[in-house]
Parts: C-alpha cells; sequence; structure tokens
C-alpha cells in the first residue's frame, strides 16, 4: 500500500514535468501548426505551477515590506541627524553672534562685524580672511578682536571687500603690551610657535607675577590702550640680565571663531 502510495506520487511529478517540458518546448516553438500546442502549453504550466507556488513561503511579501519600511527608517534617521547637526551648529554661531552683538552695545570704540571666510596657513603663517574690507573702513594695523574684546589678530593687508587677519599666536606677529596694573608700556607681545605669547623687553624692576592680567599698551596706532590678551603663566628661564621675559597664555584664538570685531579707531 505504501509502495503503491509512493509510486502514484513520483508518477504525479513525473507527469508534472513531462508537461513543463513539452509546454516550456512548445512556446518557443515558431509556426500556425504549433498554436494550439502553445495555447495548451500555457494552460498545463499554469496549473503544474500551482503546486510549486504553494511550496514558497506564505510571508514573503510581508517580509519584503519589512526590509522597504526597514531601508526608509533607515534614510529617516539619516536625514534627521543630517538635520540635528545642522540645527545644533546654527545655535552655536546665534549664541557667539548674539555675544557679538552684546559686545557692539556695551564697546563704544568703533568696530565692524566681519565673518571668517577662509583660513590659511601658508609657509608657516597662521591668518584668516574677513569679508570687509577697504570700503568697510578697514585699515592695516587694525585690532582684531572676538565677542568677548579679546584681541585675537592684526589686520596685515586690505583689498576692496576682504582683508588679511594675522593672528597674534603666529611668529610674526609683534604687538606692544603691558600689564593691568600699569598705564605705560612693557614690553612687546610676540608669537611664539602659534600656541603662546611671549612677552619680551620687560624691565628688571617691574615686578611679574603667575595670571597677572596682559593688555595692549596703546602705542599702536589703530591698536588702543586696554584690549586683554592673556594672563602671565611663567618667566622665561632664557631671560637676560637687562631684561625679563614672561611666557603669556592668549585667552581667545582666531582659529576657532566664525564672526570677529575689527576695531577701526
Amino acid at each position: 500500500m505504501l509502495f503503491h502510495r509512493s509510486g502514484s506520487r513520483i508518477w504525479i511529478w513525473v507527469s508534472v514535468l513531462c508537461i513543463v517540458i513539452i509546454g516550456g518546448g512548445a512556446l518557443f516553438t515558431k509556426g500556425a501548426p504549433f498554436e494550439w500546442v502553445r495555447s495548451w502549453a500555457r494552460s498545463s504550466i499554469s496549473l503544474a505551477g500551482g503546486p510549486v507556488v504553494s511550496l514558497l513561503p506564505p510571508m514573503g511579501q510581508a517580509d519584503i515590506t519589512e526590509v522597504i519600511g526597514i531601508a526608509q527608517c533607515n534614510q529617516e534617521v539619516k536625514r534627521l541627524r543630517t538635520e540635528m547637526s545642522s540645527l545644533i551648529q546654527l545655535k552655536a554661531e546665534n549664541e557667539i553672534l548674539r555675544q557679538v552683538l552684546d559686545f557692539k552695545k556695551k564697546s563704544d570704540i568703533p568696530h565692524v562685524i566681519a565673518t571668517i571666510v577662509s583660513r590659511h596657513d601658508k609657509e608657516g603663517v597662521s591668518a584668516v580672511t574677513i569679508d570687509r574690507g577697504s570700503r568697510d573702513g578697514i585699515e592695516q594695523g587694525q585690532a582684531v578682536v572676538d565677542s568677548r574684546g579679546i584681541l585675537i589678530g592684526v589686520v596685515i593687508e586690505t583689498g576692496h571687500s576682504t582683508a588679511t587677519v594675522l593672528d597674534i599666536k603666529d611668529g610674526g606677529s609683534v604687538v606692544s603690551a603691558t600689564l593691568a596694573e600699569h598705564d605705560t608700556p612693557l614690553g612687546l607681545l610676540k608669537g611664539k610657535k602659534g600656541v603662546v605669547l611671549s612677552l619680551e623687553l620687560i624691565p628688571k624692576e617691574v615686578i611679574v607675577k603667575k595670571d597677572d592680567s596682559v593688555i595692549t599698551a596703546g602705542v599702536e596706532k589703530h591698536i588702543p590702550y586696554g584690549i586683554f590678551i592673556g594672563r602671565i603663566d611663567r618667566k622665561d628661564p632664557n631671560e637676560n640680565e637687562l631684561f625679563q621675559r614672561t611666557l603669556v597664555l592668549p585667552s581667545g584664538a582666531l582659529d576657532a571663531e566664525r564672526f570677529v570685531l575689527v576695531l577701526i579707531q
């Protein structure tokens, strides 16, 4: 009995296979005499394909829908992350701009708000280009400060609509400076390796202490007295017998700014 059932199943599948083979051949056979064969083949293959189709997983379509849904979710997550990053950056820039506008309200020194449009470090020179130039009253030698009013650079070149600002930490930067307790120049502030500043030519009799405030001395034409620069870090051991030299940690950073103010007095 078991053999009979197995034989019947084998015979059924052999019959289906034959129908598929004959029908497939007829489908690709050209000529009018075979039109009825092709019609019969299409019907037979359709009927024979039923058992095969029934073997497919019933959830196939649902799986495809789920995969599509996951892909769409991933795209949405990427879009939201990009949008969030842009919003965070915009918020930071708005905060900086708000500080700049606050400084503008509090300061009685004429100034121009500028945006840094490019940064360059050619041949060891650390500088930036701003979107203000001679048409906006920008001149060579003017002081550039951040939103807190801290000196971070000096204009070294001007064009009609742009200008170049040298970082005060650059090795070629030199600004007269003094301590907050003094009203006369005490030395020259020079950039040192683009990281710290060096206050040089300080008279030996001047007492210099760690964390003393360093400000501009007002010697230069376009740099007023009293602009905060940074604080004394330590004395330089390489000082000579006539003068003393100290290292200064700057409180501002030109390379970290997006908006700056150019003092145009």
